[in-house]
Formats: structure tokens, C-alpha cells, sequence
């Protein structure tokens, strides 16, 4: 009996002083969260809206790592971010989120009068609303502690803890990028805490949205945090500087500001209008020159060096240099320079990409154009002439379709219509080739 009571001493012993230790750990958490409130809200004051959230936010970490889930601090931290996030940063969602957050915790909590506006009040009775929609049980209840920012590409875990009373058959993370909300089943971890994982490939864009839903067996929904007309947000922090230590998302490449790109391929044309570059006599001694009829033809190499200012991802302007090989016979010139500035606006992302491109210039454009035996005589050899349909001035509009290889080589098959003055000509061609990018 003595060595029983000794032992039951001993494990006295050992657990006053964790009890203690925790609740000083605790203690702290809560004065810190206080002098983190109060400084937050200076900074509000002094209308550093975004200084004011980081501090704020940083108090919402206090408490989770102290593991305080209720109480007048942290309903007031709740409370300071609604009012920042509502009026000094106009963004009602999340103010919505964090007022409702306060809500749930204190029913009883009320806008701070000094600075309540009429637009809080209406986001803060919206607030009360969706708290009232879903009242926090006892026995543990569903409890989710909102996520703010996440690093872009890094696949994010998302953690709840749903207590049996919830009776959930199962929980569901939802979230989007886009317009439409994805879902995953979230797995048990352990007893009550169930984690889901939102994909690195989504975690992208400027935010990204989600909610948790705990369904029956029906699939109905029993509780939950957040709705989809009413999600929480996570700022999506870009990767400027490359992932931190140890292992992560790779950084993302610099965007270009000026390239060159080559095409070398071959094209096929139709012209209407312009006329023959030699003329040529139908009958030889008479006034009756070869009409040049619209046809296609036929250029066996295009090479097309294009010089691009990216505005952005999706905007370039361009200078682009047509030099087309002619296999004419009967003209000594045995190329056509065209020359186009153009803006092009890209649709779609990676590898593949479509484009529409507009602009004009000047510059020659020649057809092979083969007029047989225009003349009937037995004797006279005809063979092929060329048809210049541009003098001075070309307007244009393409539309193409490249697909990168490589970062420096792909495919291009580009289609180009342009009208030609001042002696009218209408030419339309389809050029495909590689396309080799500096």
C-alpha cells in the first residue's frame, strides 16, 4: 500500500507541473494575441490596411499554436479582421467569413461602435445570418481554422476536426480557381481530424476558394464551414523568388520581354487581282496582253524572321519579315519581301497555343502562276510568269496555331489573308513550317 501511495505521489508530481507549464503557455498566448490586436488596429487607424492584417493574421497563428479556440481574444482578433478586410480592404467575402467566425464563438459579439459604418453593419448582419444557418454544436462540432495565403504551385492540406456528434457519413473539401468548384473526399487522419489535399496545380491564379462540407449518409449536408456563395479565400503568394529551403515547387521561368522567332516552311496561296510582272502578249504583234486569272499556287520555302515586344503572356507586337522564294522562270527577281508590324493576341497555355494577328506594311507578295499555251502558236514556248500583287502598302489579319517542342523549337501553321493597294490585289495563303525561338 505504502509503494502505491508512492507511486500515485510521483504521477502527482509529474502532472501539476505540465498543467502549469501549459496554462503559462497559454497565459502568454493570450497577452500576445491582445498586444497583437491592439497594434493592428493602430495600424488601421493610421489607414495601413495591409500592415494591419498581417499583424492580425499573425495573431490568428498565435492561438492555433497555443491550441485556444474560444475566447474574448481571439473573438476580437475574428472581429478586427472583419473590419479590415471590410473597410479597409473592400473585400466583403472574406469580412463575411472572419465576423462569422467571431459569431459563432460569442453569439453575443457586437460591432465595435467607433468604428462600425453602415456597410459593416450589413456585412456584419450578413455574418449573423450564415452563423445562424448553422449553429455550433457541443460535443466538438465541426471546427476549421480558415486559411489565408499559400505559396503558388505547393499542393496545400486542408485539416477539420468533426466531432461524433456531427454523425458525418463523410467530409468533403470543395474548392476552385475558376468558376466551378472541385471536390475531394477528405480522409481521417486520425479519430475526429480529417485532411484533404487541394492539388499544387490548383493552387494558382491570385486566390483560390473553398469550403467543408459533413454529409450524411444521403449526401445532405450536416455542417460544415463555408458555403459556395459564401467560401473562404486564400491569397495565392506568387513565387518571385524561388521555393525557400529544402525541397519545394520549382521557380517559375522569367517571362520574355523581347524574342526572336524564325519560320522556315513552305506555303500555298490564292491570289485575286494585281497582274503579270512581265506582261505577256497573247498574240504576239497585237495589244492583247494574258489576263491573270485568280488561282492558287504553290511556294515552296517561306522564311518569316519576327522580332516581339511581349507586352504580356498573351500581347505581343511584332515586326515580321516575309521572304518567299519564287521557282519562277521567266522574271530575274527569285524572292518577295514583305514586311508587317502586327500585334498578336495568344490564346491557351503551355506547349500548344492558338493566335490571331493583325497589322500592316508593305512590301511584294509573288504567286506562280502557270498560263500554259496562252497563245496557241506551236512554236512560242510558254511557260511559267509570277504575278506581283503588291506594290506599296498591305494590311493583314492571321490566324495561326504553334505548338513548342522544345522551349526554342516548335510547329507553326499559320493562315494569312491581306488585301494589297494601291493596285488592288486579294491574297489569302496557309503557311506551315518550324519555328525556331531566341
Amino acid at each position: 500500500m505504502r509503494s502505491i501511495g508512492l507511486g500515485m505521489a510521483a504521477a502527482i508530481l509529474c502532472v501539476v507541473p505540465a498543467g502549469l507549464a501549459e496554462a503559462q503557455v497559454r497565459q502568454a498566448a493570450l497577452a500576445r494575441i491582445t498586444i497583437l490586436n491592439k497594434k493592428a488596429m493602430d495600424e488601421y487607424d493610421g489607414l495601413e490596411f495591409e500592415a494591419a492584417k498581417k499583424i492580425l493574421v499573425e495573431a490568428i497563428g498565435v492561438a492555433e499554436g497555443a491550441s485556444i479556440r474560444k475566447g474574448k481574444e481571439l473573438v476580437q482578433t475574428y472581429m478586427n479582421l472583419g473590419i479590415v478586410y471590410g473597410a479597409g480592404l473592400n473585400d466583403r467575402l472574406n469580412a463575411v467569413k472572419y465576423f462569422t467566425e467571431a459569431i459563432r464563438i460569442d453569439p453575443a459579439v457586437a460591432l465595435d461602435a467607433a468604428r462600425s459604418t453602415p456597410i459593416l453593419e450589413e456585412m456584419f448582419k450578413n455574418a449573423k445570418e450564415a452563423a445562424g444557418s448553422a449553429p455550433p454544436k457541443r460535443g466538438g462540432g465541426f471546427r476549421h481554422t480558415p486559411i489565408d495565403e499559400a505559396p503558388e504551385g505547393k499542393a496545400l492540406r486542408v485539416r477539420v476536426r468533426v466531432g461524433s456528434d456531427v454523425s458525418a457519413a463523410k467530409v468533403l473539401l470543395y474548392y476552385r480557381v475558376g468558376s466551378e468548384f472541385e471536390s475531394v473526399v477528405m480522409s481521417e487522419d486520425r479519430p475526429g481530424l480529417f485532411v484533404g489535399t487541394i492539388p499544387g496545380d490548383r493552387v494558382t491564379g491570385k486566390s483560390v476558394h473553398y469550403y467543408l462540407e459533413a454529409q450524411d449518409e444521403s449526401g445532405q449536408r450536416i455542417d460544415g464551414h463555408g458555403t459556395a456563395a459564401n467560401p473562404n479565400i486564400i491569397v495565392v503568394k506568387p513565387r518571385e523568388d524561388g521555393p525557400g529551403p529544402g525541397p519545394g515547387p520549382k521557380p517559375r521561368r522569367p517571362r520574355k520581354v523581347v524574342s526572336l522567332g524564325v519560320m522556315v516552311g513552305t506555303g500555298l496561296g490564292v491570289v485575286y487581282g494585281g497582274q503579270s510582272e512581265h506582261v505577256q502578249p497573247q498574240v504576239t504583234g497585237t495589244d492583247a496582253f494574258v489576263d491573270i486569272k485568280p488561282g492558287g499556287s504553290l511556294a515552296p520555302l517561306h522564311i518569316a524572321p519576327e522580332l516581339s515586344y511581349h507586352l504580356s503572356d498573351n500581347w505581343h507586337l511584332s515586326a515580321l519579315v516575309r521572304i518567299q522564294l519564287v521557282n519562277a522562270t521567266t522574271f530575274k527577281g527569285r524572292v518577295s519581301v514583305l514586311g508587317i508590324a502586327r500585334a498578336k493576341r495568344f490564346f491557351g497555355e503551355g506547349n500548344l497555343r492558338h493566335f490571331l494577328a493583325f497589322g500592316g506594311g508593305g512590301g511584294q507578295i509573288r504567286h506562280r502562276i502557270a498560263l500554259g499555251d496562252y497563245d496557241g502558236l506551236e512554236e512560242t514556248a510558254n511557260d511559267i510568269v509570277d504575278s506581283r500583287v503588291a506594290e506599296v502598302g498591305a494590311f493583314s489579319l492571321a490566324y495561326g496555331l504553334r505548338y513548342m517542342f522544345t522551349p526554342s523549337v516548335g510547329f507553326v501553321a499559320e493562315l494569312t489573308g491581306a488585301i494589297l493597294i494601291p493596285q488592288f490585289a486579294a491574297n489569302l495563303d496557309l503557311n506551315i513550317g518550324l519555328v525556331f525561338s531566341f
